[in-house]
This record gives C-alpha cells, sequence and structure tokens, in this order.
C-alpha cells in the first residue's frame, strides 16, 4: 500500500516543518532490524529510539535512514515501511517504543521562492507485511520486486575490473586483468591520439568513461599557497573574465554559506596543491546576465560533446557523487529552480538548499540523455551514505583503504558489502583499493572477499601524496598479482552474471558462517559463497531450504580449489580454514 501527502504553507513566511507517517502500535517483543545482519529486540521500558541513521546536516536531526525502508518482525511475521525510489526524499525510519510508533518523518523547509515548490512539498510512503525467516533480506527483495526499473542491468553493462586513469596500452596482456570500465581524464579524450587510446581500450574490451566531479572546480592558485578566501576569489573573477568557462560556471552555481561567503574548501588534500570551489550541479540554474552557463550547463555540454566526437565512449563516470552533498546552500536564486523541496539548518532552522539535490538532478539529467542513446552512468561514492541515485547509475563503485597505519589487512565490513549490493540490485558493484601493494599478503585475501559478494577488485594508489604511484602503473605489483587476477575474476563475473540473491534460503552450522546466494537452480547458475570469520578452522554444515527447489541428486564443486563435495540429502559438509572461502557451485546430476 502507497500513500501520498501534501504539506503548504499558507503564512506566506519561510518554515520548517517535519511531516511525518505514523504507523500506532506497540512492537514490544519484537525484532528491529538495523539491516540484514544486525537486529535488536524492543524490550519492556526500553526508551531507546530504534533506527539506523546517517549523518546529514539537515532537518530536525540532522541525520536521515541509511535504507530506504524499515524491517520490524515478530517470528517470521515481517512489517516494512519505506520510501519509492522516485521521487526522491531524504527520510528517518525509526520506532519509538515509548509512543508506540512507527514513524517516517520528512523535514522540509517551506518557502515561496521555489518554482517547483511553492511553499509545499510533498512525500510518499509504501507498507506492505511479508512471512519470511530472513525479515531484512526479504525486505531487500521485496523492495526489487516492487520498483523491478530501478535495478534492473542494461545490456551493454561491463562485468568487469575498474581501470582508474592510466593507458591500457602500456600494461602487458590487459585482458588477464578482467578490465571493464576505464574511467578517463579529459585530456586523454581529445586531441590527436584519442582515437588510439580508444582503440586500445576495446580491443581490450573496456569500455571508455569521460570523467566529471560536478560540484566542483579544483583551482590551481597562482600564488602563495598561504593564500586564503579572497585572494583565491580574486583569481575565481579574473578567470572568469578571461573567458574560462568553468570559473564562469562556478561564479553562477557557487554554494553560499551561512557566512555569506562561496564555499571553498582550504583543508590539505594529500594527493594535491589545488583547493575545491563548491557548486550547485542542477543544471536547471539558468544562464546569468553575462550568458555564462551554469555548472551542470558547462559540464553536460562538454560531456555530450566529447560522446558526440567519439561514440565508442559508453557513457560517464561521476567522480565523488556524495561529495559535497551536505553542505547547506543558501543561495536563493539555487532555490528557486531546485527540483526538490528545501530543507532546513537542524541548529537554528532556518530554511536551506541541501546540496546533494543538486548533484542528483544533473546525475539523473544526464543519466535520461545516457539511457537515451544506450549509454550508461558509471558512479564513484555509490552508496557510501545516500541512497537516493540508485535508479539512474549503472555501475556504482568506491574507493576504499584495505590496510590500517601499520599495513594489516583491513578490510570493508560486511555491512557496508550488503548495503553496496542491496542498492546496486542487478548491476555490479566495482570497488577501488587505496593503499601501498608492496605486501602480497594483503592481496588474495582482498580477492577472496570480493569473490564472498561477488563484487569487482581493482587497484588505484595510496592517495597518500602526489608522488603515489598508481598500480597499474608498476609492472612489478600487477605482475606479482596477475594468477590471483585470472583465478579469481572469472569466479567473481559468474556470480555476478548469476545475480545476488539477498534471501539464502539455506543455513549454516556453525552460526558464525557467513553465507551468500548467487542465481538459481531453474537457471542452472546457483552458487554459494561462505566465509569463515574466525580465526579457528571450523567444520561446517550446509543446509539447504525446501524451497529452493534442490533435485534430490545433484553435484557440489568448491570452485577456489576446485575440489568435489558429496551431498548428504540436502546437506553438504566442508571444512574452513580460519578466514578462510568457499564458493560452491550446485548443479544437477546429470
Amino acid at each position: 500500500m502507497t500513500m501520498h501527502a501534501v504539506v503548504s504553507d499558507m503564512t506566506g513566511m519561510d518554515r520548517a516543518i517535519t511531516l511525518a507517517y505514523v504507523i500506532p502500535f506497540d512492537a514490544t517483543g519484537w525484532t528491529w532490524h538495523d539491516d540484514g545482519e544486525h537486529l535488536r529486540v524492543i524490550v519492556p521500558g526500553s526508551k531507546d529510539i530504534y533506527s539506523n541513521l546517517i549523518p546529514t546536516n539537515c532537518g530536525a536531526t540532522g541525520s536521515a535512514s541509511l535504507y530506504p525502508f524499515a524491517v520490524l518482525s515478530h517470528g517470521t511475521h515481517t512489517l516494512v515501511l519505506g520510501v519509492p525510489p522516485t521521487p526522491a526524499r531524504m527520510v528517518r525510519l525509526a520506532y519509538d517504543p515509548v509512543g508506540h510508533e512507527l514513524r517516517g518523518e520528512f523535514d522540509f523547509g517551506l518557502s515561496a521562492i521555489p518554482k517547483n515548490f511553492p511553499s509545499r512539498a510533498d512525500a510518499a510512503v509504501f507498507t506492505c507485511e511479508l512471512d519470511s525467516k530472513w525479515p531484512f533480506r526479504a525486505a531487500i527483495e521485496k523492495y526489487w520486486q516492487l520498483y523491478p526499473d530501478a535495478f534492473a542491468r542494461r545490456a551493454n553493462t561491463p562485468a568487469g575490473n575498474w581501470l582508474p586513469f592510466g593507458d591500457i596500452r602500456t600494461i602487458a596482456n590487459p585482458t588477464d586483468f578482467f578490465l571493464g570500465a576505464h574511467e578517463c581524464a579529459d585530456s586523454q579524450l581529445r586531441g590527436a591520439d584519442a582515437e588510439a587510446f580508444l582503440a586500445a581500450d576495446a580491443a581490450a574490451h573496456c569500455q571508455s568513461f569521460p570523467y566529471v566531479e560536478p560540484p566542483t572546480y579544483w583551482q590551481q592558485f597562482k600564488g602563495p599557497p598561504t593564500a586564503g578566501y579572497k585572494q583565491r576569489l580574486v583569481q575565481l573573477k579574473d578567470e572568469a573574465a578571461g573567458g574560462s568557462l568553468i570559473a564562469q560556471s562556478t561564479l553562477v552555481s557557487g554554494i553560499i554559506t551561512a557566512n555569506g561567503e562561496r564555499d571553498l574548501y582550504l583543508g590539505k588534500v594529500a594527493y594535491t596543491t589545488q583547493a575545491p570551489w563548491g557548486s550547485d550541479a542542477n543544471p536547471d540554474i539558468p544562464l546569468n546576465e553575462k550568458g555564462w552557463p551554469s555548472k551542470g550547463q558547462y559540464e553536460t555540454t562538454r560531456l555530450l560533446s566529447l560522446i558526440h566526437d567519439h561514440p565508442s565512449i559508453a557513457g560517464v563516470y561521476i567522480d565523488s557523487m556524495e561529495g559535497w552533498g551536505t553542505i547547506l546552500d543558501y543561495n536563493q536564486e539555487h532555490w528557486r529552480v531546485s527540483r526538490f523541496p528545501l530543507t532546513f539548518d537542524p541548529v537554528t532552522k532556518k530554511v536551506v538548499a541541501w546540496n546533494f539535490w543538486g548533484t542528483y538532478s544533473f546525475i539523473s539529467s544526464l543519466a535520461e540523455k545516457l539511457h537515451g542513446d544506450h549509454k550508461l552512468l558509471m558512479a564513484n561514492d555509490a552508496y557510501y551514505h545516500f541512497w537516493f541515485p540508485f535508479p539512474n547509475v549503472d555501475i556504482p563503485g568506491r574507493e576504499y583503504t584495505w590496510a590500517d597505519k601499520k599495513g594489516h589487512f583491513a578490510p570493508v565490513p560486511d555491512e557496508r558489502y550488503l548495503f553496496f549490493k542491496s542498492m546496486a540490485g542487478r548491476r555490479p558493484y566495482l570497488m577501488l583499493m587505496n593503499n601501498k601493494y608492496d605486501d602480497p599478503g594483503i592481496m588474495e585475501p582482498y580477492f577472496q572477499r570480493s569473490l564472498f559478494f561477488a563484487v569487482y577488485p581493482s587497484m588505484f594508489s595510496g592517495q597518500t601524496s602526489a608522488g603515489d604511484v598508481a598500480y597499474f602503473s608498476n609492472p612489478a605489483w600487477y605482475n606479482r598479482d596477475r594468477p590471483l587476477f585470472k583465478k579469481y575474476l572469472p569466479l567473481i563475473q559468474q556470480l555476478d552474471l548469476a545475480g545476488w540473491q539477498p534471501v539464502p534460503l539455506a543455513a549454516a552450522i556453525p552460526s558464525q558462517i557467513r553465507l551468500e546466494r548467487f542465481g538459481s537452480i531453474e537457471s542452472h547458475n546457483l552458487f554459494f559463497t561462505l566465509h569463515n570469520p574466525t580465526n579457528q578452522p571450523q567444520d561446517v554444515t550446509l543446509s539447504f531450504d525446501p524451497s529452493l527447489n534442490l533435485p534430490p541428486n545433484f553435484t557440489a564443486t568448491e570452485r577456489i580449489t576446485n575440489h568435489m563435495l558429496s551431498p548428504v540429502g540436502q546437506v553438504l559438509h566442508l571444512t574452513l580454514h580460519p578466514e578462510g572461502y568457499a564458493d560452491i557451485r550446485i548443479e544437477p546430476t546429470p
């Protein structure tokens, strides 16, 4: 069941409003699910609000829900409250044990200025009930079923690794690395060498994506590095007057902060001496009186002209998709054309625009153009916090550091992977390791963890200084690891194409063993991945739910070791080493 609501101001004033949808019921003894792995029983007398929130820097609490739905269960009876993927709205989903209410809260700033939302805002929620032994995972599956187009995989989506910048022509036998998506600098796609550069990508079965970071202009200041805001603003205006389109667009679209100044980050950035100016990337911001374009217009024109000149380009790569998103914009000219309702400052309660909505507007507008031309949208920083862009992003991914300061392996937590996979749906997810690569001991665990979740594992650089060497610029590193790519990438590719199934329909004993399912027996591509997260070897019993529809006789192959397992009825037994992994293919016996 879906419900819609509109809130309107009748006073003509700017107002901070929280609109709440409330389901009143006593959930004492029920279970609140933070995600697919973490749950909490609602105990009698509890006064703690049950929620799974991320910081947003706006609204009543400065926070919103990580997932677009909340899950409560009692036994197998499951209640889901959520929001549709479009139109995107930031929501805070929570259970209040004092008021006995399951709530969906929307924080809006009402103002007469926006043309699309004059003194009003709107929101929608849905509710459904499920019956499942895996409540939260069943809710993920249900969300995919409710909005299939938002998660569908496009036919030309690559199934391979991420190559950040670099030149594939410098890599010997590049197909060994299953490079599928090449993030390309603008300079690589212009000039006499561009066609040869693109042809080399195509020959290696790697698709090319020109780079854009919508909300920023990384300005190289010509004066002393200690110079502050005023000196850098003078240079920005001089650049614009001299015809620099990116400077012009930054002045048109620049974020105005609470102190009346433009947003400029002057903190130290390890890998560059440039400093970024922040912008609202909404392409609906119009030309100014001098005919200067907005940031969204400038970037859209630049990217589409590249694709026009080089039709083999596969689409566009968005960098730092969530970057600059939580900045609050007081530029009322930007409010006027916002595609989304305004919000408010959590401290002052003043009406503001949340800057991520400008980036989202750019992404959705560009995605519509690309998809209409059978092109793709690739995005970094997906989905670190925000789920909103998933209907538009065909190739989501994110950079992470996988080694701590002492060089020890420090994997991305399971709950992050589950969120990535939940929002990616049937689309591939790409990981980019950012750290030093001198220690080969961290590499195979990285590949194995990537296999467990069917995430493509690639590498960039340490990101600690401008002099860091990129992984694929150092043959000593990638040649050392070439056997790992050749071993694990075909397995990952098969799991990815089979498709992650949120509900495992299987159980492992002991209970510490992690388990994921891919594909189905009906499609002849059923796989299970297992992980022993303990520091002791474990004898594992893997049993299958009857709804999996396994035949009476089947074969099971552990693919990492290429070892045949012997089923006993509908049960498998195997041993996992400490921190060990397994990848099991199930097939009907011929």
